[in-house]
């Protein structure tokens, strides 16, 4: 009976084990998704900053060039 018990013991804690395993591996995908997910939000946002701002430049210098001379 005690080898009986010892494999159903392993049995459970194997799936114990491999159980927690899975779990860790999707909460650190998740967490490393979300991070990912975040710095693209942070670099489209800096982008578009960027875009705007050169924009502004452009059409500032346009008007100044081709403001009428008095």
């Amino acid at each position: 009976m005690t080898g009986e018990l010892t494999s159903a013991a392993a049995a459970i804690m194997g799936a114990v084990v491999g159980g927690l395993a899975s779990l860790t591996s999707t909460l650190l995908g998740e967490r490393s998704r979300h991070r990912r997910d975040l710095v693209q939000r942070e670099i489209s946002k800096a982008r578009n900053r960027l875009l705007r701002f050169h924009s502004t430049g452009f059409q500032a210098v346009r008007r100044v060039c081709h403001a009428p001379h008095q």
